[in-house]
């Protein structure tokens, strides 16, 4: 399968995509994780272009805002015994409900999103020493939710608020 990948001075440059581009794409998805998460475009290499196009799924996505969602009912039910694998710092959790299930609501939207906000989020469900489990972190829970909600746009800052706008159908700029 040939992909069209940016050669750095905005070239699109044809590749064509083999099996071992799938199996380094798969073992290297944490650090492709935190590639995209810190804006790393996803033309520019190959397995990166995977894993992005993966977390874009409608199945990624819709797995993610499920586990979001068992989060927040896990910390609101208050019981000592969680049904998650591993405890959350509820008290955290609680703060931020609001952000958390917005997150949740971007994720299952039928609307594009962009890798980078996708990523963001698997970060902070799987990353031990995320707010959201490390009790001793000395990052804001809430900040990170709201930085992850923000970069699920794949189209941040168009209409001049800081929040993007997604053009209307046929209202793009040279259609009619």
């Amino acid at each position: 399968m040939l992909e069209l990948l940016n050669d750095g001075a905005d070239n699109p440059v044809a590749v064509n995509v083999r099996a071992w581009h799938r199996l380094v794409a798969r073992f290297r998805r944490t650090e492709i994780d935190r590639q995209l998460a810190d804006g790393c475009p996803p033309d520019t290499q190959v397995c990166v272009l995977l894993r992005a196009r993966e977390l874009e799924s409608a199945s990624v996505r819709r797995r993610l805002a499920l586990n979001v969602l068992r989060i927040l009912a896990d910390a609101r039910s208050g019981s000592r015994r969680s049904g998650l694998p591993v405890p959350v710092c509820r008290q955290r959790v609680c703060a931020c409900s609001e952000d958390l299930a917005q997150l949740a609501g971007c994720l299952l939207a039928p609307t594009p999103v962009s890798s980078r906000g996708v990523a963001k989020t698997v970060l902070l469900l799987t990353d031990a020493r995320s707010p959201l489990y490390l009790l001793l972190s000395t990052e804001d829970l809430a900040t990170r939710v709201q930085a992850a909600t923000a970069a699920l746009d794949p189209m941040p800052g168009q209409d001049g608020t800081g929040r993007g706008r997604r053009p209307a159908r046929g209202k793009q700029e040279g259609f009619r």
